[in-house]
């Protein structure tokens, strides 16, 4: 039988350290074309990746370690759940500065 608490903890510092080297591979990008106007971007992807995967994790871990038969089905749900929900962020973050922009 696993161990979920180690599976989870080395997956957690696994996803920290993707999520970090790919936000540090975007500031160097910026750097290079000077698009400063992406730091926002990156900033918000890097906080929804750590948000999310952060939950993820820990409801994998829950479940894993209370019921492991139903975990095909949590893979399922939650990818689902986390399409649904990046595209809520989206659509949130296009259309939360509209009418804030003076003329």
């Amino acid at each position: 039988m696993m161990d979920a608490n180690k599976v989870y903890k080395k997956y957690y510092k696994n996803n920290l350290w993707i999520i970090v080297g790919l936000f540090l591979i975007g500031l160097l990008g910026v750097q290079l074309t000077q698009q400063t106007a992406y730091i926002n971007v990156l900033t918000i992807c890097a906080v929804y990746s750590l948000i999310t995967s952060s939950i993820y994790g820990g409801a994998w871990k829950a479940i894993a370690s209370q019921s492991p038969a139903v975990l095909n089905n949590f893979y399922l749900a939650a990818s689902g759940f986390r399409m649904l929900l990046a595209f809520l962020t989206v659509l949130v973050l296009c259309n939360g500065g509209e009418g804030t922009h003076n003329e």
